[in-house]
């Protein structure tokens, strides 16, 4: 029984010292950011014409006659077709804070307008992509699919449908270069991605 109360007493001194120093983590997180916050919002505009503007080109995309594809093809091609006229961003991982110590503040507005069409333009490649495939057209599905992993897409049916295609041709090779490919997207999925290709590689 005399044990007993200083053993308490330890684990309460224990418990109240993790809660405390688990609080200043918190607050030490909360205060950095908040000074980098202030920071990125009193940065002056910085010149931004050197950065990669992603340029769609449609003579290199299979635009095909709509009287020979379906609905859902016609509005992705409209689609892409006035995405080549507007000025694209691949910003994935880059957050607001980090667009604004880097270019200024009154530049963010700019940057999000072309990281939303970024958004915009992998979504749209995949679902093309994959439109095409379901009318057979593989070789117009695999220009659209690997134009999208030129852009640097994080999305993964474009991935794992391209990584389809090229298993179906015996060309293990790319999907070797897919993984690698996908190792280097700053995205939360890419380890997704990752192990959804190597269900494909057989040259592990």
């Amino acid at each position: 029984m005399k044990l007993i109360l200083p053993l308490f007493i330890l684990i309460l001194f224990l418990i109240n010292h993790n809660i405390k120093r688990s609080n200043k983590i918190t607050k030490d997180r909360s205060d950095a950011f908040w000074e980098n916050e202030n920071k990125a919002n009193n940065t002056r505009k910085m010149p931004i014409d050197d950065l990669e503007y992603i340029t769609i080109p449609l003579e290199s995309l299979p635009i095909l006659d709509e009287a020979l594809i379906n609905a859902d093809i016609v509005h992705f091609q409209k689609t892409i077709t006035e995405l080549s006229t507007k000025q694209i961003l691949n910003l994935t991982g880059i957050s607001n804070t980090e667009l604004k110590l880097s270019y200024g503040a009154a530049n963010l507005p700019f940057l999000s307008d072309c990281d939303a069409n970024y958004t915009k333009l992998v979504s749209t490649l995949a679902r093309w992509g994959e439109a095409l495939l379901e009318l057979d057209k593989i070789d117009e599905a695999t220009t659209v699919l690997e134009y999208g992993i030129e852009c640097g897409t994080d999305v993964t049916k474009n991935y794992t449908l391209l990584a389809k295609i090229y298993n179906e041709q015996g060309a293990d090779y790319k999907i070797a270069h897919l993984i690698a490919v996908a190792s280097n997207i700053k995205s939360a999925s890419k380890d997704s991605i990752i192990k959804n290709l190597r269900t494909f590689h057989t040259e592990q």
